[in-house]
């Protein structure tokens, strides 16, 4: 007898093994497809948030300046450089000196509360806090404390805080019923 080979059966198997194969290749491609235009969406959004804050530091850097050559002017204007005298005098003409800084980024939404300049005491040291606008949401927030300074080159004050601060109110979301009760 002769033994005959169903050739259907030798070129189907191998077909269908193409089709899996290209379908698996596709799969991976689209996959891959969405997981780039992820990253790249998200790059977008990162970059415009670091370039946010980074225009807020700027900001900020240009107050401390300012505000830095006010107080080395107090500290000029002293008739003893001693430390008490420095840091009543500079408690004393600190909120003028708030007043003449570089303004501050005003809040880009109405609902945003943002404080403004503030002037504190810890003791007998002046500390002075402002803030400046990121976004809707954020700002970085800004708190120094007045230092006497040790020469001619050393900063007027201590940076204590440097740091991005939720601002706002939060709303809460709750349209979305994840349990459901039962009558």
């Amino acid at each position: 007898m002769r033994n005959k080979k169903n050739p259907l059966m030798n070129t189907g198997l191998p077909s269908l093994l193409v089709i899996f194969i290209v379908l698996c290749l596709v799969t991976f491609a689209v996959l891959s497809y969405v997981s780039a235009v992820r990253d790249y969406s998200m790059a977008k959004k990162t970059a415009a948030r670091t370039q946010l804050y980074y225009e807020a530091d700027l900001a900020a850097n240009e107050c401390l300046t300012a505000l830095d050559a006010g107080l080395r002017d107090v500290y000029e204007a002293l008739p003893e450089k001693k430390e008490a005298s420095f840091f009543a005098s500079c408690q004393e003409k600190l909120p003028d000196l708030l007043e003449n800084l570089p303004e501050l980024s005003p809040a880009k939404d109405a609902n945003t509360q943002l404080p403004g300049c503030t002037v504190g005491q810890d003791g007998i040291i002046p500390l002075c806090t402002f803030y400046e606008t990121l976004n809707d949401t954020q700002a970085l927030m800004v708190e120094l404390a007045v230092r006497f300074p040790e020469d001619d080159s050393s900063p007027c004050y201590e940076i204590r805080k440097w740091q991005t601060v939720s601002i706002g109110t939060w709303e809460i979301d709750d349209s979305l019923p994840v349990m459901q009760e039962r009558p």
